[in-house]
């Protein structure tokens, strides 16, 4: 499984490069990066973080492999969430699972975050295991041990 978007960007995901699925955090806040961390190492994920929508844009495309997950924060200076979301959707498409978290849990933002074409809007304090189910439901299924 590969993702491309509007511009030809075809990137294989982590699991497919490195063999273990990898979510990417995308945050300008540093003690939200370490609780995702904490929280999906133990399920098993390759863990990345970004402090910036810039830095997560550059490093996916310098490395050459797309995460098969990203979680991104809303409220980031520079790029917003949404703008972020917006650029992922035109540079890789569809395929890739993007799930915007926020505190802001506005209809109005939630509405914004799925127009800008978010899998999923997940409001600020989340819960574990709702976190955990809300990714493995945007996931496909992972594949079988060599």
């Amino acid at each position: 499984q590969t993702a491309a978007g509007k511009s030809g960007n075809w990137l294989p995901f982590h699991s497919e490069v490195k063999g273990v699925r990898e979510l990417l955090s995308i945050d300008d806040t540093q003690v939200n990066h370490l609780v995702l961390e904490r929280i999906f190492t133990k399920e098993g994920f390759a863990f990345s973080s970004a402090l910036d929508g810039r830095t997560a844009l550059q490093t996916i495309e310098q490395r050459g492999y797309l995460p098969d997950c990203v979680l991104l924060d809303v409220m980031m200076p520079d790029l917003d969430g949404f703008q972020v979301c917006a650029r992922l959707r035109e540079l890789y498409g569809r395929e890739l699972p993007v799930l915007l978290i926020s505190a802001k849990s506005e209809e109005s933002n939630v509405v914004e975050g799925f127009r800008v074409g978010a899998d999923d809007y997940i409001v600020k304090p989340f819960k574990r295991n709702e976190l955990l189910s809300r990714v493995a439901a945007r996931l496909p299924p992972a594949p079988p041990p060599a």
